[in-house]
């Protein structure tokens, strides 16, 4: 194949999904050392990607953007006269941008739709093998002698990030905390706050620090976690940027989360993790990607998995795939991964 020059990336969203590019960004940077690789992603996740050193540029597409935006950005693309365009995304967005590029080389991912509908709608496994999604990301490069170099994800704190987050949580010791982050978009992924309350209690009393962690729409959930513990058991909700939650857990001793971004941003900075699933399954291609982590889920249910996403409420109504996890389930397994 000509040699690429100039390539584009194009991955809007998720947190995860985002975070889960960095191995394919690595392994096109050791295929491709001098060309400009940059990459297109919504504004709210600029700053997951601004500091890697894979990357050249990252293209800001507004996260409420409409037509007008997205005419602006395939302008903004074709005139740049990119050589290859990666659509990582596969929407309807990502397509119209990759097809009015000029790139000579176009690649598609393609994220096996029906095998995903039949097994969370029908549960039908038709998944020849289970694959981790970096990995399906690398398979629609085929042709391209991409290698994998068997390391997972990767993100970069800046300094800034982190003088920021020290700023803000005053936290100034590796190691001698934990970090809980208890919220997630769907209700049906988020392990009961009562439950992350136990397990917090448990750690306080052993006389380690507690961060909790979340968005804007994660307040009553943190609220839960912290409620009637002492000052070590810290609500962090809402304080801290992308990358400076990244900085923090890049300090923390181990992270107890749900399948959520953050799970994928502590795999990328190297933090040991704890994780909590319910409605999905490994087959979906989301579990921890080369990390150090421990998954506790309950295999046995039939109804799992029940969404792709997680959804508003069970479909079952009995959620049993939360409830029945135990938080000396949790316990246990931070006990072995923080080594306590």
């Amino acid at each position: 194949m000509t040699e690429i020059k100039r390539l584009l990336i194009i991955r809007f969203s998720a947190i995860g999904d985002v975070v889960l590019t960095t191995p394919l960004i690595r392994w096109l940077r050791e295929r491709f050392p001098e060309a400009g690789i940059d990459f297109l992603t919504k504004e709210a996740y600029h700053d997951l990607l601004a500091n890697h050193p894979g990357i050249s540029e990252v293209l800001p597409f507004p996260s409420g953007g409409g037509m007008r935006d997205l005419f602006k950005t395939a302008e903004k693309v074709r005139t740049r006269n990119y050589d290859a365009v990666v659509d990582l995304q596969a929407n309807f967005r990502s397509k119209w941008i990759t097809a009015f590029s000029k790139a000579g080389y176009k690649k598609k991912y393609r994220p096996q739709r029906w095998q995903r509908f039949l097994l969370v709608r029908l549960h039908r496994n038709t998944y020849r093998n289970i694959q981790p999604v970096s990995l399906r990301y690398l398979a629609c490069l085929s042709g391209w002698n991409i290698r994998d170099d068997g390391l997972g994800a990767a993100l970069f704190p800046s300094e800034a990030e982190t003088a920021g987050m020290l700023e803000k949580t005053g936290s100034t010791e590796n190691k001698s905390f934990l970090v809980f982050a208890p919220g997630a978009t769907h209700w049906t992924k988020r392990w009961p706050a009562a439950y992350y309350h136990e397990v917090a209690a448990f750690f306080c009393g052993l006389g380690l620090s507690v961060m909790v962690v979340g968005g804007k729409n994660d307040t009553s959930a943190c609220l839960e976690v912290c409620r009637g513990l002492p000052e070590t058991c810290r609500n962090l909700c809402g304080r801290l940027s992308l990358m400076e939650t990244a900085a923090l857990i890049k300090r923390a001793r181990a992270v107890v989360t749900n399948d959520t971004g953050v799970m994928h941003i502590t795999g990328a900075v190297g933090t040991p993790v704890v994780c909590v699933f319910g409605p999905t399954t490994v087959h979906l291609g989301f579990f921890p990607f080369r990390s150090d982590s421990t998954v506790i889920e309950d295999p046995g249910l039939s109804c799992r998995p029940c969404s792709f996403h997680g959804t508003s409420q069970c479909p079952r109504k009995h959620f049993r795939c939360m409830k029945e996890i135990r938080p000396e389930q949790v316990i246990r397994a931070v006990r072995e991964k923080a080594g306590l």
